[in-house]
C-alpha cells in the first residue's frame, strides 16, 4: 500500500481513485492465489511497475498510463493497467496579465482622438521625465472658469511610470509637452475633427472620416490673422449677454500672436455673430465667426476635445 500511495501522488482526484482501486485489485488477486497454496506468501513487484520513488508527470491535455505487475511465490505474473486518463497532474499556470505597450498612439488612428481633464495644476515638461525642463504650467481652471483639458497624443511607460504627450494652449501655437498620467483624469474619445480653411472661408466637420457639416465663415483680418496650426476645443459656452458672440462659442487652444495683451492672453475662439452679412471674409481680430444658424447646428455635432486644424 505504501507503493500505491507513492504512485498516487501528483495524480488528480479521479486518477488517484482509479489507481487505488486497481492496486487493491492486484493485492486481492495475489492474496487469493496465495490462499490456495500452503506456506508463507511472498509478493514481488516486477517491471514495468514504476520503481519506488518514481515521480509521474503529465502536461495538460496529455494521456497518462500506469502499468503494474507483481507475482507471488510459485504463482503467475499478475498484470493490471490503469486506463488512459486525459487531464493534468497539476493546475495550469495562471495566465499573466499582458503588460501594456511601452508606447501608445492616443490620437489620429482610425479617425479617433482622445482628451482628458486635468486633476490639478500640472507642470508640462519637454520630455517624459521628472528631470526634463518645464515648458508650461497648466492651470486647473481656464480663464472662463471651466475645468482645463488637454488633447492627448501619445503615452509612454518608463520604469513603471506612464507619461502622456499633450497639446498645449500656449505660444508658440501647436506646442506640446509631457505630463504624468496620474495628473490626468479618464481618457475620453471623440471621432470628430474640424478643418478650417482660411483661404476658402470654410469650416468642415468630419465624423469617423466622413464629412457631416460645412459652413462659410469669417476669419481674422490680415493684421490680426487667425493663426495656422493644430488645436482642440477646450470648452463650449453659451448664453452670452453680448450679441456679438451669438448663441454659442467654442474656446480653442489657439492664441493670437499679436493680441497677447488681451484678457486671458488673446485666445482664439469659434462663435456666432450679430453681423452675418459680413460672412464670408476677413472680418475679425483672429476668431472664427459663423452665422448663428450654423454655430447652433455645429454645437449639436461636436463635443469638447474635438481637434481643430486651421489651414
Amino acid at each position: 500500500m505504501y507503493i500505491a500511495a507513492r504512485l498516487m501522488r501528483g495524480l488528480p482526484a479521479h486518477g488517484r481513485a482509479a489507481c487505488a482501486l486497481l492496486c487493491l485489485f492486484v493485492f486481492a488477486v495475489v492474496a487469493s492465489t496465495a490462499s490456495a497454496r500452503p506456506g508463507a506468501l511472498a509478493v514481488a513487484w516486477q517491471a514495468p511497475t514504476p520503481a519506488d520513488g518514481t515521480q509521474l508527470k503529465a502536461s495538460p491535455g496529455s494521456t497518462l498510463s500506469i502499468q503494474l505487475a507483481a507475482s507471488a511465490t510459485g504463482g503467475p505474473v499478475l498484470n493490471a493497467r490503469i486506463g488512459s486518463h486525459m487531464g493534468s497532474t497539476s493546475p495550469p499556470p495562471a495566465k499573466r496579465k499582458p503588460e501594456p505597450p511601452a508606447v501608445r498612439t492616443l490620437s489620429g488612428v482610425n479617425h479617433t482622438y482622445r482628451w482628458a481633464k486635468l486633476r490639478n495644476r500640472t507642470a508640462a515638461r519637454s520630455g517624459p521625465s521628472r528631470s526634463a525642463r518645464v515648458v508650461d504650467v497648466l492651470p486647473f481652471l481656464t480663464p472662463e472658469n471651466t475645468q482645463n483639458i488637454v488633447a492627448l497624443l501619445e503615452a509612454r511607460r518608463i520604469k513603471g511610470k506612464e507619461w502622456v504627450k499633450v497639446r498645449l494652449a500656449k505660444l508658440p501655437n501647436s506646442s506640446v509637452g509631457w505630463v504624468r498620467r496620474a495628473d490626468l483624469g479618464a481618457f475620453r474619445l471623440v471621432r470628430t475633427r474640424l478643418v478650417v480653411n482660411r483661404a476658402n472661408f470654410t469650416a468642415t466637420l468630419y465624423k469617423a472620416g466622413k464629412k457631416v457639416f460645412r459652413a462659410r465663415i469669417g476669419v481674422g483680418q490680415p493684421h490680426w490673422p487667425t493663426p495656422r496650426g493644430e488645436y482642440y476645443i477646450r470648452m463650449k459656452l453659451c448664453c452670452y449677454g453680448n450679441a456679438i458672440y451669438g448663441p454659442y462659442a467654442f474656446g480653442l487652444s489657439a492664441r493670437s500672436a499679436v493680441l497677447t495683451d488681451w484678457p486671458g492672453g488673446g485666445f482664439i475662439g469659434i462663435h456666432g455673430t450679430n453681423a452675418p452679412g459680413l460672412i464670408p471674409g476677413r472680418i475679425s481680430h483672429g476668431c472664427i465667426r459663423m452665422r448663428n444658424s450654423d454655430i447652433t447646428r455645429l454645437n449639436r455635432l461636436l463635443s469638447t476635445g474635438t481637434p481643430v486644424s486651421v489651414r
